[in-house]
Order: structure tokens, then C-alpha cells, then sequence
């Protein structure tokens, strides 16, 4: 695990998904330093794409609206924004979130190698299995820029042993099946479930998927050592009026949630 990341899990980490481009480029700019300063531990860069794997219809929304600027909204941009928050703030870890397609089209060694160079801290492809993830050549990978693997609660123990065997930086444990969106409730399996996770292996676990509320944030931050919010965040970013009102919404959200881990 790299330093950032590591030192990013020294206590519970609060990490918000953020769509590279919505609803333009600059304003993602400004809201990622705004989260920044608002305390989140750790920022995921979701690159637009035309069909995303497991998203639900508020980040499909998003993606769309990113899509529909006209904005070079690319791989390359992404990392460029990567480049930019690094040198705001060093310390906070920010990863790229992607469809495989993406990443595949750039060139695997051509991503890590300029990954690396600007100081990204991950990659999570989601529609990749572990076994598409061990076709990637090793020498086009970077032990800077781990592949963050996916884990459903759902997962047998063979493929789960598998799966945490292998993995690198930190666990991405789905709340639940199904797509992204706000729940109200998680199952009470969650707990033995990240155990298990930690029995195979001393690494990192963040949930994902629905948490939108401080008693969320209680609840869950009892076992797992980070929390992703996605959907909740993109959803006040837009209800909102302006981007800068929902900039402050999403703030207070952070603030609100950190007071609770």
C-alpha cells in the first residue's frame, strides 16, 4: 500500500466519488479542493462512460451530464485533475473509478506510467473481474497506483480468498447487490462479512454503496475502516440551485459525517 493510502486508513476514512466533468470541469475543480478543505480522507474520480457498470440512475445522471458539455472529459483529463488536487493537497489520496474499456483504449502501461507521475493513489475498474485483473502484464502495472478490487457480500468463500489474496491497497466492499443509489437500511451480515475479509488478510476495508445518513456513517465505521459516499453527495450537488450552494450542501454533508466516525 502506498503512504498516502496508508496514512489515509490511520483513522476511519470518509471518501466521497466525485464525476469528473458535472457539471463542468472547473467546478469540479473547486468542489474537490472544497471537499478537501472540508476534511474528506480520500477522493474517487469517476470518468464518464456511455453505459457505467452498477451505477444507479442519480450517477448515470451525472455521467450523462458530463458526456453532454463537451468537455474533454477524458483519461487524460482525469489524471490532469489528479495532478492538480495533489499539488493542492499531497496528503489526501485521489483514485481513478473507470470502466476497464476506458482504461484499456488509454493502454494499460501508458495509464499506470502517467498515473504514476501525477500522484494518483488507485484505480478501481468495476466491471473487472480478478481474473482479467491478473491478465493485466505485470510490467504495465505500478506498485504506486494499486488495482482496488471489488468484493459483493454475496461472494463465496473460495472466490472471496481469491479475491482479498490478491489485492492491493484497499478492499471495496459493496454495502449490498444490485446498483448505486441511497438506502435506508444495510444487513446485519456486513459485520461478519468484513471479519472474514481481515481473517484472509490485514488490508484495509471501505463501504460502499447507499450511505447517506450520520447513523449510517455510525453503524458501519464500527467495523469498516473507511466509508465511499457516492450517490448522496451527487444528489445535493443536483438539488441544488447553483453549484456553489451545492458545493456548501455537500460540505456540511462531510462535516456532519466525519463528526460521527
Amino acid at each position: 500500500m502506498s503512504n498516502v493510502l496508508e496514512k489515509a486508513f490511520k483513522e476511519k476514512a470518509l471518501i466521497a466519488y466525485v464525476t469528473l466533468g458535472d457539471p463542468s470541469l472547473e467546478d469540479t475543480v473547486q468542489y474537490c479542493k472544497a471537499l478537501i478543505d472540508a476534511g474528506i480522507n480520500m477522493i474517487e474520480i469517476g470518468l464518464p462512460f456511455s453505459d457505467p457498470i452498477a451505477d444507479g440512475p442519480i450517477i448515470q445522471a451525472s455521467h450523462q451530464t458530463a458526456l453532454e458539455t463537451g468537455e474533454d472529459v477524458s483519461v487524460k483529463s482525469g489524471l490532469t485533475l489528479i495532478k492538480t488536487l495533489n499539488d493542492y493537497a499531497p496528503e489526501i489520496p485521489v483514485l481513478v473509478m473507470a470502466a476497464t474499456n476506458l482504461i484499456m483504449q488509454f493502454g494499460y502501461e501508458a495509464f499506470f506510467k502517467q498515473a504514476e507521475a501525477v500522484g494518483c493513489s488507485g484505480l478501481i475498474m468495476p466491471d473487472c473481474s480478478i481474473e482479467m485483473i491478473n491478465s493485466i502484464n505485470q510490467d504495465e502495472a505500478s506498485a504506486s497506483v494499486p488495482l482496488i478490487n471489488l468484493v459483493s457480500p454475496l461472494c463465496n468463500k473460495e472466490r472471496l480468498r481469491k479475491i482479498v489474496t490478491q489485492s492491493q491497497g484497499f478492499i471495496y466492499l459493496l454495502s449490498s447487490t444490485g446498483i448505486t443509489g441511497e438506502r435506508e437500511a444495510f444487513s446485519a451480515e456486513l459485520s461478519q462479512f468484513v471479519n472474514d475479509i481481515k481473517q484472509i488478510k490485514d488490508i484495509p476495508v471501505a463501504i460502499g454503496f447507499g450511505i447517506s445518513q450520520e447513523s449510517h456513517c455510525k453503524e458501519l465505521s464500527k467495523f469498516a475502516d473507511g466509508l465511499i459516499v457516492g450517490s448522496h453527495f451527487v444528489k445535493l450537488m443536483q438539488d441544488t440551485p447553483t453549484v456553489k450552494e451545492g458545493i456548501k450542501a455537500v460540505c456540511n454533508r462531510v462535516k456532519q459525517f466525519k463528526a460521527v466516525l
